[in-house]
């Protein structure tokens, strides 16, 4: 499909160069099924993109569904994307589907992603990972077959700087932020262990939130992967040291 013809179809109003090669771009991704993120700034159109994508995949004839993350409220989001069972908390009634299982066969595009709370977050690499999701409520894990999609207006390299630069001084929020950006990047720049290892550091400092998503992330890595993050935490004397083992330089 050429250029014209897509931007007829999608409503799409533009000629400058950018715009063009981000379309070249998406055209070209889109039959791999490889797991996508799209960033820039709100208002620019990244909507449209995973539409692109989508409609040009194998996964075409499959459900495509869009969840603004940013619009669901936090005690609810796991519900909403994973599904729970009867009686997992008050006023569920009867089981329901998430959109992750509506979406099998097909896309899901996640926008406002780096808005997910953390315990989300973790539940997120998990699909990503294994293609398995655990409904609220229950103990067993179910497997979908679904394409991820993901939008933010959040600038992660400048995100990892300013975390760099605040961690120097100690903050377990800044910590806890980094450990965001390798759970939220896209699915070849993420690295558990890292976030693991950063979030351990931030628990040792007191922080309650770094604490609970440890338990959850601790099940995903090996003994060995354990075991060579507490080595790295005991013998660091501050958070920048971690920042400056795990982050290279030249993306600072």
């Amino acid at each position: 499909m050429d250029l014209t013809t897509l931007k007829q179809r999608f409503g799409i109003i533009g000629n400058n160069e950018a715009l063009n090669e981000a379309l070249e771009v998406a055209m070209r991704v889109a039959p791999t099924d490889l797991s996508v993120l799209i960033t820039g700034e709100s208002g620019v159109g990244k909507e449209v993109f995973p539409q692109i994508i989508h409609a040009n995949s194998s996964r075409k004839h499959g459900n495509y569904i869009a969840v603004n993350c940013g619009a669901i409220p936090e005690g609810t989001i796991d519900s909403e994307l994973f599904g729970h069972e009867k009686g997992a908390f008050t006023g569920a009634s009867e089981s329901r589907k998430g959109y992750f299982e509506e979406a099998n066969g097909g896309t899901i595009f996640l926008d406002e992603v780096a808005e997910l709370p953390h315990t989300t977050q973790v539940r997120l690499l998990r699909v990503l990972q294994a293609g398995e999701y655990i409904r609220v409520g229950s103990s067993k894990a179910q497997k979908t077959n679904v394409r991820v999609v993901a939008a933010t207006n959040v600038d992660l390299r400048e995100a990892v700087r300013w975390t760099c630069r605040a961690a120097e001084n100690g903050s377990t929020q800044a910590l806890t932020t980094l450990a965001d950006f390798f759970l939220t990047g896209s699915a070849l720049d993420m690295n558990r262990f890292n976030a693991y290892t950063l979030l351990k550091c931030a628990a040792r400092l007191h922080d309650a939130g770094a604490a609970t998503t440890l338990t959850a992330l601790e099940r995903m890595l090996t003994r060995s992967e354990k075991a060579r993050a507490t080595r790295l935490v005991m013998i660091s004397k501050t958070p920048r040291v971690l920042v400056e083992t795990l982050i290279p330089r030249q993306s600072r």
